[in-house]
Protein backbone atom coordinates (compact mmCIF):
# COMPACT_ATOMS: atom_id res chain seq x y z
CA UNK A 1 0.00 0.00 0.00
CA UNK A 2 3.17 2.55 1.04
CA UNK A 3 4.12 2.06 -3.35
CA UNK A 4 0.35 2.94 -4.31
CA UNK A 5 0.23 6.22 -1.64
CA UNK A 6 2.96 8.23 -4.25
CA UNK A 7 1.30 6.95 -7.18
CA UNK A 8 -1.66 8.17 -6.01
CA UNK A 9 -0.71 11.63 -5.06
CA UNK A 10 1.14 12.27 -8.22
CA UNK A 11 -2.07 11.74 -10.10
CA UNK A 12 -4.20 13.72 -8.08
CA UNK A 13 -1.82 16.54 -7.86
CA UNK A 14 -1.66 16.07 -12.02
CA UNK A 15 -5.50 15.97 -11.93
CA UNK A 16 -5.78 19.26 -10.17
CA UNK A 17 -2.65 21.24 -11.56
CA UNK A 18 -4.13 21.30 -15.31
CA UNK A 19 -6.39 23.06 -16.45
CA UNK A 20 -9.62 21.62 -17.53
CA UNK A 21 -11.82 24.19 -19.25
CA UNK A 22 -15.65 24.35 -18.34
CA UNK A 23 -17.77 24.94 -21.13
CA UNK A 24 -21.58 25.77 -20.56
CA UNK A 25 -24.34 25.93 -22.66
CA UNK A 26 -24.70 29.26 -22.29
CA UNK A 27 -21.34 30.49 -22.93
CA UNK A 28 -20.26 30.99 -26.34
CA UNK A 29 -17.05 30.27 -27.47
CA UNK A 30 -14.78 32.65 -29.81
CA UNK A 31 -15.78 31.79 -33.40
CA UNK A 32 -15.14 34.11 -35.81
CA UNK A 33 -17.24 34.34 -39.07
CA UNK A 34 -17.73 35.75 -42.00
CA UNK A 35 -20.71 37.83 -43.78
CA UNK A 36 -21.48 36.58 -47.24
CA UNK A 37 -24.51 37.27 -49.40
CA UNK A 38 -26.15 34.29 -51.38
CA UNK A 39 -28.38 34.87 -53.95
CA UNK A 40 -30.51 31.68 -54.92
CA UNK A 41 -33.61 32.31 -57.87
CA UNK A 42 -33.63 36.09 -57.34
CA UNK A 43 -33.52 36.34 -53.58
CA UNK A 44 -31.13 37.81 -51.70
CA UNK A 45 -29.89 35.33 -48.10
CA UNK A 46 -27.52 37.00 -45.80
CA UNK A 47 -24.64 33.66 -44.38
CA UNK A 48 -22.30 33.76 -42.31
CA UNK A 49 -19.76 31.51 -43.04
CA UNK A 50 -17.40 29.58 -40.08
CA UNK A 51 -13.54 30.62 -40.55
CA UNK A 52 -12.37 28.01 -38.32
CA UNK A 53 -13.17 24.39 -37.46
CA UNK A 54 -14.89 25.26 -34.27
CA UNK A 55 -17.36 27.71 -35.86
CA UNK A 56 -17.25 24.61 -38.95
CA UNK A 57 -18.65 21.53 -36.00
CA UNK A 58 -20.70 24.10 -33.61
CA UNK A 59 -22.38 25.44 -36.88
CA UNK A 60 -26.28 26.79 -35.40
CA UNK A 61 -26.16 25.03 -32.43
CA UNK A 62 -27.64 26.39 -29.25
CA UNK A 63 -29.23 28.84 -31.46
CA UNK A 64 -33.09 29.59 -30.16
CA UNK A 65 -33.55 31.91 -33.75
CA UNK A 66 -32.64 32.69 -37.14
CA UNK A 67 -33.52 35.35 -39.32
CA UNK A 68 -36.17 35.28 -41.95
CA UNK A 69 -33.20 35.74 -44.86
CA UNK A 70 -30.89 34.42 -43.02
CA UNK A 71 -28.29 30.83 -42.87
CA UNK A 72 -24.84 29.45 -42.29
CA UNK A 73 -22.41 28.64 -45.28
CA UNK A 74 -20.00 25.50 -44.62
CA UNK A 75 -17.25 25.39 -47.00
CA UNK A 76 -14.84 22.70 -47.08
CA UNK A 77 -11.74 22.50 -48.63
CA UNK A 78 -12.25 19.59 -50.85
CA UNK A 79 -15.30 18.00 -52.27
CA UNK A 80 -16.59 15.12 -50.93
CA UNK A 81 -20.06 13.29 -49.04
CA UNK A 82 -20.85 16.17 -46.44
CA UNK A 83 -22.89 14.88 -43.73
CA UNK A 84 -24.96 16.78 -41.04
CA UNK A 85 -26.60 16.33 -37.59
CA UNK A 86 -29.02 17.94 -35.61
CA UNK A 87 -27.31 17.79 -32.31
CA UNK A 88 -28.48 20.54 -29.75
CA UNK A 89 -30.02 22.40 -32.74
CA UNK A 90 -33.25 24.21 -31.97
CA UNK A 91 -34.55 25.98 -35.07
CA UNK A 92 -36.04 23.47 -37.98
CA UNK A 93 -33.84 23.82 -40.67
CA UNK A 94 -33.25 22.85 -44.40
CA UNK A 95 -30.09 21.85 -45.62
CA UNK A 96 -28.55 22.31 -49.53
CA UNK A 97 -25.41 20.42 -50.21
CA UNK A 98 -23.80 21.95 -53.26
CA UNK A 99 -20.91 21.10 -55.59
CA UNK A 100 -17.50 23.41 -56.63
CA UNK A 101 -19.68 25.17 -59.53
CA UNK A 102 -21.89 26.25 -56.82
CA UNK A 103 -25.19 24.01 -57.93
CA UNK A 104 -27.18 22.46 -55.50
CA UNK A 105 -26.71 18.76 -55.95
CA UNK A 106 -29.64 18.19 -53.71
CA UNK A 107 -31.67 19.64 -50.30
CA UNK A 108 -32.79 17.78 -47.39
CA UNK A 109 -35.35 18.62 -44.81
CA UNK A 110 -33.29 18.45 -40.92
CA UNK A 111 -35.75 17.25 -38.36
CA UNK A 112 -35.44 18.62 -35.06
CA UNK A 113 -34.63 15.79 -33.56
CA UNK A 114 -31.15 15.35 -30.94
CA UNK A 115 -29.91 12.03 -32.51
CA UNK A 116 -26.51 11.62 -33.44
CA UNK A 117 -27.05 9.04 -35.08
CA UNK A 118 -29.66 10.09 -37.94
CA UNK A 119 -27.32 12.39 -40.46
CA UNK A 120 -28.47 14.14 -43.73
CA UNK A 121 -25.69 13.73 -46.42
CA UNK A 122 -24.86 14.89 -49.94
CA UNK A 123 -26.06 12.77 -53.35
CA UNK A 124 -22.53 13.12 -54.55
CA UNK A 125 -19.15 14.77 -53.44
CA UNK A 126 -19.86 18.55 -52.36
CA UNK A 127 -18.00 21.17 -51.60
CA UNK A 128 -20.30 23.45 -49.37
CA UNK A 129 -23.96 22.92 -47.34
CA UNK A 130 -25.96 25.84 -46.82
CA UNK A 131 -28.29 25.46 -43.77
CA UNK A 132 -31.80 27.56 -43.73
CA UNK A 133 -35.01 27.79 -41.86
CA UNK A 134 -37.15 25.33 -42.90
CA UNK A 135 -39.43 25.70 -46.02
CA UNK A 136 -36.89 28.50 -47.05
CA UNK A 137 -36.01 26.71 -50.26
CA UNK A 138 -39.47 25.86 -51.34
CA UNK A 139 -41.30 29.28 -50.46
CA UNK A 140 -38.10 30.99 -52.54
CA UNK A 141 -38.72 28.29 -55.07
CA UNK A 142 -35.04 27.08 -54.89
CA UNK A 143 -34.39 23.46 -56.21
CA UNK A 144 -32.05 21.02 -56.73
CA UNK A 145 -29.52 21.84 -60.01
CA UNK A 146 -30.37 25.72 -59.44
CA UNK A 147 -26.82 27.68 -59.48
CA UNK A 148 -26.37 30.32 -56.57
CA UNK A 149 -24.49 33.13 -56.76
CA UNK A 150 -22.08 33.67 -53.37
CA UNK A 151 -20.88 36.99 -52.78
CA UNK A 152 -17.98 37.03 -50.22
CA UNK A 153 -18.37 40.39 -47.93
CA UNK A 154 -15.15 41.68 -45.95
CA UNK A 155 -17.02 42.21 -42.43
CA UNK A 156 -15.63 39.86 -40.29
CA UNK A 157 -18.00 39.11 -37.18
CA UNK A 158 -17.53 37.37 -33.55
CA UNK A 159 -19.68 35.39 -31.91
Amino acid sequence: MSKALPALLLFLTSLFSEPHPVQCCDQKPSDEYEKWTIIASGDTLDVEVPLHEEGRSKGLMWRNKLGADEGMLFIFMNPGQLKFWMKNTFIPLDIAFINKQNIIINIEHMLRINNDSLLYSSDKPAKMALEVNAGWFKTHGVMEGDTLTILKNQGKKQN
